[in-house]
């Protein structure tokens, strides 16, 4: 055989005869492109926009005087910012944020476009939620963050106590994504 020849299914096939298949059918593959471009487009722009912001709140305890207070107050933090998150589906919040924003949205409609998460071994929750404006999104995100730490700050002062161990805050909040 000559070099750049190549043996299929008991038919030799040159290169050149290839290549020449692929060229007289090109159009098939344009049309399937076109097509293709063309069907994605038409979907784009029929959708609904969404636009997310995310506001992050730090999570901090409350140091006991002594020789490394400061390293298991930290640790106590980190392990409590991890069962925080799903406070922020909690109807308390949720209707607090309604309320405080004037929205026409329900409590089961707002649990589907807000959420947190708290980041691997960090002291750090992050809210986010889905509007279909930006500005919206982020006024969302920045009650239900605000609502969220409020909740919390209920939920860990022991009763009798005046203050809780922790202190959730709005570290940095959501601005309108573009």
């Amino acid at each position: 055989a000559e070099h750049g020849d190549r043996f299929r299914g008991g038919a030799l096939v040159t290169l050149d005869a290839l290549v020449l298949l692929l060229w007289r059918r090109a159009w098939v593959l344009v049309i399937g492109a076109g097509l293709g471009v063309g069907v994605a487009f038409a979907l784009t722009s029929t959708m609904t926009r969404v636009y997310t912001a995310t506001a992050t709140s730090f999570v901090s305890a409350v140091a006991a005087p002594g020789k490394g207070a400061s390293y298991e107050s930290a640790q106590f933090a980190v392990s409590r910012a991890k069962s925080y998150p799903p406070l922020v589906n909690s109807p308390e919040v949720l209707q607090s944020v309604i309320s405080d924003l004037g929205l026409t949205r329900t409590v089961p409609d707002l649990v589907k476009s807000v959420s947190a998460v708290n980041p691997v071994d960090t002291l750090l929750v992050q809210v986010s939620a889905e509007a279909g404006t930006a500005d919206e999104a982020a006024r969302i995100a920045n009650s239900a963050a605000r609502h969220m730490s409020l909740r919390i700050q209920a939920l860990e002062t022991a009763s009798g106590k005046r203050t809780s161990p922790v202190d959730v805050q709005v570290a940095v909040p959501a601005t309108a994504p573009q």
